[in-house]
C-alpha cells in the first residue's frame, strides 16, 4: 500500500529492457531499393522523352543553320513576336 500512495514502486537502475528496433535495418534496405527502382524508372522516363523530342530538336538545328535560321535570329533580336513564326513554321514542318 505505500508503494501505491508514493505513484508505485520502481524497477532498479539498468533492470528495464532497452527498445530495439530489430527491423531497422530491413526497413533503410527496403526504402533503399525502392528508390533505386524508382530512379531507374525516371531515368527511363527522361531518355522516353527526349527520344520524342529528337526529332524537333533537329529540325529546329536544320532551321537555325540555314539561310532562313539566321534570318530568324536577325528578327528575333529585333522583334520577341519572331518566335511565333518559328513556332508556326515547326507546325507545318511537323517538328
Amino acid at each position: 500500500m505505500l508503494a501505491y500512495t508514493q505513484g508505485g514502486a520502481s524497477s532498479p537502475g539498468g533492470a528495464g529492457i532497452p527498445a530495439q528496433n530489430e527491423l531497422g535495418g530491413v526497413s533503410a534496405a527496403a526504402i533503399a531499393a525502392r528508390q533505386a527502382s524508382a530512379s531507374v524508372e525516371q531515368t527511363k522516363a527522361l531518355t522516353a522523352l527526349m527520344k520524342a523530342e529528337l526529332p524537333g530538336k533537329q529540325l529546329e538545328a536544320e532551321i537555325w543553320k540555314s539561310g532562313m535560321g539566321k534570318l530568324l535570329k536577325a528578327m528575333q533580336i529585333a522583334s520577341p513576336s519572331v518566335n511565333t513564326g518559328l513556332n508556326l513554321m515547326r507546325m507545318f514542318r511537323g517538328g
